[in-house]
């Protein structure tokens, strides 16, 4: 299989996510809490971020996704001790 080309993170356009910490926790099963950690520790290492807009009006953030590749390396099952 043929390595697959992407494009470097910078050259991307950042992705919003739709929904707030309230609703990806009732999506994924666990508290906003377990979410709220989580995305904190992303947004501190750079993976995520905020929307230039900040909100959607409703109350809820909206976060970009800024380094999809890095992100992806993080999921992974084998990514080890630092996920």
């Amino acid at each position: 299989m043929a390595p697959r080309r992407t494009e470097p993170a910078r050259h991307r356009q950042p992705r919003p996510l739709p929904g707030g910490q309230r609703a990806l926790a009732d999506l994924l099963g666990v508290t906003r809490v377990t979410v709220n950690r989580a995305l904190s520790r992303l947004r501190r290492d750079g993976l995520i971020g905020p929307t230039e807009s900040g909100g959607n009006g409703t109350g809820d953030s909206r976060i970009q996704v800024l380094a999809p590749e890095l992100l992806a390396l993080r999921a992974a099952p084998d990514a080890g001790p630092g996920r």
